[in-house]
């Protein structure tokens, strides 16, 4: 594990506003709803509303996925349960959890990434 913060507003977003075109130097190239049933597997489906995902391109790519969960106390329960893996982070508040996978990024980069998604999604 890398990094946490804090995120929010999943719900009230379409894919492209939730994760917006440019985002820190970043440039989304794709942007979709998941389907809940493709939710990792220590997520409880039943708990999911919505997932968001992007891929972007930039000092590196990454794609950001963005769960919508049904209680607060979810978020936190999977930033502490979330298993290990190289090359990724997350990041919740409240009921938004959300987990980025970059190849090839610069370090610096991503956190400028996820400063600013971390700013758009508070909005």
């Amino acid at each position: 594990m890398w990094l946490s913060l804090g995120c929010s507003s999943c719900a009230k977003h379409s894919p492209p506003d939730l994760l917006p075109d440019s985002l820190a130097g970043w440039r989304r190239v794709a942007a979709r709803d998941i389907s809940v049933s493709e939710a990792h597997a220590i997520v409880p489906r039943a708990a999911v509303r919505r997932i968001c995902e992007a891929d972007y391109d930039g000092p590196g790519r990454l794609t950001a996925r963005v769960y919508d969960l049904t209680s607060e106390p979810l978020g936190l329960d999977l930033a502490q349960r979330w298993p290990p893996q190289a090359n990724t982070l997350f990041f919740y508040q409240r009921h938004y959890f959300a987990v980025l996978n970059w190849r090839e990024a610069d370090r610096q980069a991503l956190q400028r990434f996820v400063r600013e998604l971390d700013r758009k999604l508070a909005l």
